[in-house]
């Protein structure tokens, strides 16, 4: 464990380049951002209660080819780009002792937040992030967009066509209360 700014960080071994750890978020979202202004924008992941990881493009380009799918179209038929499994990302930069119970997607452009259980997500959520070698262009839902598989018209079901999220900002994780009281 190491120390930063008097707040307990839980590092974990490098499988792929570091997060930022940051304690403060980027403000909103602003449509008139270019798309080379998009590969640097990032993708705040928060864990409860204390800290936050902050991803962008850059940083997502240097995970093992292995996690990615080239294409999501080949799972979800009539999207494209290039994504990455949530689990994966989250397995990858959440330490192992924290039990995620569930998620905020938030889309702070939209002003949009959606509450959900994890388990019904966890092995059909895509992160969409590049197409055509570039970042995901805000006019598709980038630089972030979240894509569920096997999800209903919104409202008939948790696993409903609100948990795709365009301009995902951020990721709140819920976890199980043991979580901060077992620690690492």
């Amino acid at each position: 464990a190491a120390l930063e700014q008097g707040r307990r960080i839980i590092e974990k071994p490098q499988r792929a380049p570091p997060v930022r750890n940051q304690h403060v978020s980027r403000g909103f979202i602003d449509g008139s951002r270019n798309e080379a202004e998009n590969s640097t924008m990032g993708l705040i992941i928060h864990f409860e209660p204390w800290l936050h990881r902050e991803i962008d493009w850059n940083w997502l380009q240097q995970l093992p080819e292995a996690w990615y799918v080239a294409d999501i179209g080949q799972l979800l038929p009539g999207r494209s780009g290039r994504a990455l499994p949530l689990r994966l990302l989250l397995e990858h930069l959440v330490p192992a002792h924290i039990e995620i119970t569930g998620l905020i997607l938030q889309s702070e452009r939209d002003g949009f937040s959606k509450r959900i259980s994890y388990a019904p997500v966890r092995d059909h959520a895509w992160l969409v992030f590049e197409l055509h070698e570039a970042p995901l262009p805000e006019s598709l839902g980038g630089p972030f967009r979240l894509l569920v598989k096997g999800t209903v018209p919104c409202g008939r079901a948790e696993l409903d066509h609100c948990v795709n999220v365009k301009h995902l900002s951020r990721i709140d994780l819920q976890t199980s209360p043991d979580t901060f009281r077992a620690g690492p």
